[in-house]
């Protein structure tokens, strides 16, 4: 019985190649990741990345969009209530 197309593809280094390809950008561009597993950041607020801020309030169940500046206040009202 000859193949069919689907066959054929389904055979295909190229289909494999694709699907590798695929799963590699998803997981690279999947937004839920924590690319921060080991914690908390540490040292001076004031030196953290947007990202980190983020990732310190929303663990905290604070809000965590507004800008920079927003951010680092709420950042720093939070340290100060728990001290």
């Amino acid at each position: 019985m000859p193949q069919t197309p689907l066959d054929k593809m389904l055979t295909s280094k190229n289909a494999f190649l694709a699907m590798v390809v695929a799963v590699s950008a998803w997981s690279i561009m999947k937004p839920d990741i924590d690319l921060n597993p080991l914690g908390d950041p540490t040292g001076d607020p004031e030196e953290w990345t947007v990202s980190e801020m983020e990732v310190w309030l929303g663990r905290r169940g604070l809000e965590t969009f507004g800008t920079r500046e927003e951010v680092l206040e709420r950042v720093r009202m939070c340290m100060r209530a728990r001290k």
